[in-house]
């Protein structure tokens, strides 16, 4: 799968490893040049609404993951040109073994369904 490809939000689910020390996920594994930012962040209170960040310039593709609690992810196409300008794309994640992939051209936000949730997500990732 060539993720640079995509232009449409993307849902991946990894294989999740346990015993009984606990878990491991292998989140991604491909052919990433670099990543440009990694960023955590926890939202304490369900109901709670982050976004919507995005980047009009088209140059941002986001891989987001949550590792605790349980949110509502949440893009929006933001390109003018495109037919689906406006068209919201939203997946429910939870568990550490599953991800959202936002595009280049598209804003994010997210919901947190639970109280305490954290969540992982890389920017600007380049494939090649």
């Amino acid at each position: 799968m060539n993720i640079c490809k995509i232009n449409k939000p993307l849902s991946i689910n990894s294989d999740i490893f346990q015993d009984h020390r606990g878990f491991f996920s292998k989140l991604w594994q491909g052919k990433a040049s670099w990543i440009k930012q990694i960023n955590i962040s926890q939202t304490k209170q369900i109901g709670s609404f982050r976004g919507i960040h995005g980047s009009f310039s088209q140059s941002e593709v986001k891989m987001v993951t949550c590792v605790s609690g349980k949110i509502l992810d949440i893009a929006v196409n933001l390109k003018p040109d495109d037919k689906d300008f406006g068209k919201v794309y939203y997946h429910e994640l939870f568990g550490p073994n599953q991800s959202f992939v936002i595009p280049k051209g598209y804003g994010h936000a997210f919901q947190a369904l639970t109280d305490d949730c954290t969540i992982i997500y890389n920017h600007n990732i380049m494939f090649i």
